[in-house]
């Protein structure tokens, strides 16, 4: 079988194994190799229950009795309901098909079109499925607890889940205000998805949890056994017997050879029946499938815990008086570091004046016991290696050079940057040629690397946003096209090429999403309160920070206001983690960790010497540039 046999080139059981990809990941590719598909409804990819505590106020998944039996298939975590689907499957001996257990399927049609009910096209299709009606609300997908609970206890329910529970919390909200109808027993009316009452009442808060069981130490030591039942040596044959895991005859592949049948009317109703009951995904192993290897946590970075390591003078010194005279104007007084890059043991430092330089550093880290007590250094060496002008014509007397004027480039070898009087993108390199690039009417005032180093994007005073591809000299990078719907100045933006979205930020305070392939405006965010936009960030979860003078707000990927948060000072800067859990601003003198899993909560609030102008990550520490010309350095503990 050619699935099977591209399955075993790829290495991917390896890379799961050693802990390359995760749980979510890998369970996409066993269905993709499997044949499974968003485009066919009969054979949508398939996921696990892992959890069977839906009524608990608080989830504790460090608890083993939060989690599903893997060993077993949904029919049978239930002993005295597999006592009774045995004894069915008794009484079909020497009825002409093969005994089975269960008369119906964890993965059909009318499954998905169940999870999906509030969404389209799903809802039109139910309706074109069910001659214009939906089925009874007491049958619908009104509860996650009911809809387990009926998994466990109902004869004709053995579902497992869609992909859609572990990253679409859309799917619990009936957006589109569909007339669902009400309860029998309680008269109430069916609306939104009933969640679990530890998720606060939020779709965003199940899928963040649900997400994080899947991913956690729990379930990766255990998914192996589900894998065997679903795509291994446990689907079919003695094995399957053994595991009470056997369906009925017709939902395994190649159980009938269509081809064969002469007879129209029969061929069709076959079709129909196994279109209709289900589909058993092609098996891919034949031996029983390896476990994971102990998720090696040591090493991820915890950002609500930071450790001051040292404070690094960027100017030379001035007097202590005249840097702490009240009133003192700072930035008028000082050069202040705007963008900073460290690649290897270099670093690179753009300061408001365009001048650019890079120093030599090196880092040191000895673990400890106590994570946030573990030694570090990070030593910058006082001679700079390169000290230049990024200012090839005058800055437009409109812009001010900030964080927002120039971004680097993966591999630290190119730099860009904006704010000039003829409208063009500067682009640097120690050691290639140096380029301008032209294509928008206004000036640029923003720019962002996408996190893949494929694309950037630049924000120009003629409201629009510049998608540019990117191309290493001598070739030129190319501008794509030019997105539009702003009606003043964009003055910050960012990018994700693996979500394909640009996020935009004018001076009159719109925030606009589009797509990065093709330019359509996917939304516009509400902003809660007026005024211009600071700065934008994009999680690698899919949420998008936009911060306001003294104001965070926190989006989902669609779009929903999950919260807010007012600060005390004015921000400066915004970064997300790496790992997409924490966002980073800058306020004022205070470096401030929200949790964005977790509705904004501060996490953690750091103090530096003076104003914060921007932030970088260079794991395990983060780098703080300050007004006064000072570098702070912190260094995150260890999980």
């Amino acid at each position: 079988w050619a699935p099977i046999k591209a399955f075993k080139k790829s290495g991917l059981t390896q890379r799961w194994v050693d802990g390359e990809i995760s749980n979510f990941e890998y369970l996409m590719e066993l269905n993709t190799y499997a044949g499974r598909t968003y485009a066919d409804l009969t054979q949508y990819p398939v996921f696990p229950w892992i959890l069977k505590d839906f009524s608990s106020a608080t989830l504790d998944l460090s608890n083993e009795d939060v989690y599903r039996d893997l060993t077993k298939p949904v029919g049978a975590l239930n002993p005295d309901r597999l006592e009774k689907f045995k004894e069915r499957q008794e009484s079909l001996e020497g009825q002409g098909i093969p005994p089975f257990l269960y008369g119906t399927h964890y993965s059909n049609m009318g499954m998905v079109l169940f999870y999906l009910l509030r969404l389209e096209p799903f809802t039109s299709m139910i309706l074109e499925l069910q001659s214009g009606h939906f089925d009874s609300p007491d049958r619908c997908f009104f509860s996650i607890e009911r809809a387990w609970s009926n998994s466990l206890l109902s004869s004709t329910d053995v579902k497992e889940l869609i992909p859609e529970f572990f990253f679409l919390p859309d799917m619990f909200r009936n957006v589109n205000r569909i007339d669902i109808g009400k309860l029998q027993d309680t008269h109430e009316q069916v609306c939104d998805v009933e969640l679990p009452p530890w998720a606060n009442g939020s779709p965003e808060r199940f899928v963040q949890l649900h997400r994080q069981a899947l991913e956690g130490e729990y379930v990766s030591s255990r998914l192996h056994h589900w894998i065997d039942l679903i795509f291994g040596y446990k689907q079919r044959g003695p094995e399957a017997v053994k595991a009470d895991n056997v369906f009925y005859y017709m939902t395994y592949e190649g159980a009938i050879d269509l081809d064969a049948i002469t007879d129209d009317v029969a061929r069709e109703a076959i079709e129909a029946q196994i279109t209709n009951f289900g589909q058993t995904p092609t098996q891919l192993f034949r031996e029983p499938h390896p476990q994971r290897l102990r998720t090696n946590r040591r090493g991820a970075l915890n950002w609500q815990q930071l450790k001051l390591v040292k404070t690094i003078r960027l100017l030379p010194e001035k007097k202590e008086k005249e840097e702490n005279a009240p009133g003192t104007n700072e930035s008028a007084q000082d050069d202040p570091v705007v963008f900073m890059q460290p690649q290897a043991d270099r670093l690179t430092l753009v300061h408001q004046s365009c001048a650019i330089k890079i120093y030599r550093f090196k880092t040191a880290v000895v673990d400890s016991p106590d994570p946030i007590e573990s030694e570090a250094n990070f030593e910058l060496f006082p001679d700079a290696l390169l000290s230049e002008k990024l200012e090839p014509v005058p800055l437009s007397s409109s812009h001010t050079f900030s964080c927002q004027s120039v971004v680097g480039s993966r591999d630290g070898s190119i730099l860009l940057s904006c704010g000039y009087c003829d409208n063009s993108i500067y682009q640097w390199s120690p050691k290639l040629e140096k380029v301008s690039l032209f294509g928008v009417l206004g000036v640029v005032q923003c720019l962002s690397w996408s996190e893949d180093g494929q694309m950037f994007v630049s924000g120009s005073s003629d409201a629009t946003v510049g998608v540019w591809q990117y191309r290493a000299p001598p070739e030129t990078s190319e501008l794509l096209r030019v997105l539009c719907g702003h009606e003043s100045p964009v003055c910050c933006v960012a990018a994700n090429t693996d979500l394909d979205v640009c996020v935009s930020g004018a001076v009159d305070g719109t925030v606009l999403i589009h797509t990065l392939s093709k330019g359509k405006i996917l939304r516009s965010l509400d902003i809660p309160v007026p005024g211009k936009i600071a700065s934008v960030a994009i999680s690698s979860t899919g949420h998008t920070v936009v911060c306001l003078d003294t104001s965070v707000h926190l989006f989902s990927i669609n779009g929903v206001l999950l919260a807010s948060a007012n600060t005390m000072s004015v921000i400066a800067a915004v970064k997300c983690s790496s790992g997409g859990k924490y966002a980073l601003v800058a306020e004022g003198r205070k470096l401030v960790v929200y949790d964005l899993h977790n509705r904004l909560k501060v996490c953690g609030s750091f103090v530096c010497p003076t104003a914060i102008v921007c932030i970088t990550e260079c794991e395990p520490f983060v780098l703080c540039s300050c007004r006064s010309g000072r570098m702070t350095v912190f260094k995150a503990a260890l999980l």
